[in-house]
């Protein structure tokens, strides 16, 4: 659920005359802009997801997607993805990867947005180097990012769903967040998402969010 989630708050934000830039990085630049479209234009998740749409409504989730990548929605910008996990010799010879480089990019563009929140989704996609030190050493530089830019920065992150399967109530815990303990110990606040309906036989029209 933490996809819906930040779709919902990006629109909130927009609509309170924030600037927000959005790194929609778990899913194709195509799809995640249909997904926007669908939402702006007050259409279900599942019905944006499975294509499940009238021909009225594709056609006006095609126009709304089409307004907001053109730049009709000002307040809107997207970061694509410019990383690559495993870095290409070019990269190597002219040292263009790696965390501190990835992470110099992200204030860049942050900056050249003029962002007010930058959300990322998934984070993790921007990390090459995965040990336990890198990423709490990447996680604190984002902290001074976001003190550096004035800017509001949301990372995604997932949650080890074996450990909510054995969590009281299926409820997702800090124990359950993958990755190492900075995940917890280097950002100002955590929130996890939680959906009964995957667990118990009740109506699928509730979405709890947990600070965790």
């Amino acid at each position: 659920g933490e996809t819906t989630v930040v779709k919902q708050m990006v629109l909130s934000c927009t609509d309170q005359k924030r600037v927000v830039l959005h790194g929609g990085w778990e899913v194709k630049e195509a799809r995640n802009l249909r997904m926007f479209a669908g939402f702006s234009l007050g259409l279900s998740r599942t019905k944006i997801w499975t294509g499940n749409l009238t021909d009225e409504e594709a056609r006006a989730v095609k126009d709304e997607a089409r307004r907001i990548w053109n730049g009709d929605h000002p307040l809107l910008k997207f970061m694509v993805r410019p990383f690559d996990r495993e870095p290409t010799k070019n990269q190597k010879k002219e040292r263009r990867y790696g965390n501190d480089y990835n992470l110099d990019t992200i204030h860049e563009h942050i900056e050249a947005a003029g962002a007010d929140v930058a959300i990322f989704d998934l984070f993790h996609k921007a990390l090459v180097e995965m040990k336990p030190d890198d990423e709490k050493r990447a996680l604190d530089r984002v902290q001074g990012i976001a003190e550096a830019t004035k800017c509001h920065i949301v990372l995604l992150h997932h949650v080890n769903k074996e450990d909510m399967q054995n969590s009281p109530g299926h409820l997702p815990t800090r124990k359950a967040i993958k990755g190492s303990s900075a995940w917890l110990d280097s950002v100002d606040t955590v929130l996890a998402t939680h959906a009964p309906a995957m667990w118990k036989r009740v109506p699928n029209d509730k979405l709890e969010i947990l600070i965790l």
